[in-house]
């Protein structure tokens, strides 16, 4: 996982996940100097930064913001992140959160208020582990994933890319979830 270098990050977008998002940056004690949105014009009373300034100053960390809740809205979400460089982009763990050591986060994915990540769990990059859910040892969620508040993959299981597991969702042991699927919410898989 891509610690923060500075103290400060831009987060990238205004939304509603951006929101949590930026509630897992302060919880982390690390300063916003703004966000990158083309339609919001105000968050939190943090600077809008224009778009074209990002590549102006290139030091900024970058914070993904924007959310998904289908595949194709991860995969658009995953190619914006790549329009920056992977380089830029940092992974963000709330405080409150309870991620192994023995586990990794790829970059840019953000781990949410009161998520669990367990011993070996793999975490792709730009994926979200939203709150309260939980990766259980040696369990892997592939690149651009959203694993939805509540939600649980239990041990050994694999999910594959920019799939979404819906809130309170169980993926069960040892099962491989195909790139693309959407578990529906309250389901087994």
């Amino acid at each position: 996982m891509e610690k923060v270098s500075s103290s400060s990050v831009a987060i990238y977008g205004a939304g509603g996940n951006a929101k949590s998002v930026y509630d897992a940056v302060l919880s982390r004690g690390y300063l916003c100097c703004g966000f990158i949105d083309s339609f919001v014009m105000e968050f939190f009373g943090l600077p809008r930064i224009p778009e074209d300034r990002l590549w102006i100053d290139s030091s900024v960390p970058l914070v993904m913001g924007v959310g998904g809740v289908t595949p194709d809205q991860l995969s658009r979400r995953y190619d914006l992140a790549k329009k920056f460089g992977e380089k830029r982009w940092v992974s963000v763990v709330a405080r409150s959160a309870v991620v192994s050591e023995l586990s990794s986060v790829g970059a840019g994915a953000t781990v949410f208020q009161s998520a669990v990540i367990d011993a070996a769990a793999r975490i792709g990059d730009f994926s979200l582990i939203n709150i309260g859910s939980a990766v259980c040892h040696d369990a892997c969620i592939g690149k651009g994933s959203h694993v939805c508040p509540g939600a649980k993959v239990l041990g050994g299981a694999i999910v594959g890319d920019f799939c979404v597991i819906g809130a309170n969702a169980v993926v069960l042991p040892r099962t491989v979830v195909p790139s693309g699927t959407t578990v529906p919410a309250c389901s087994r898989f």
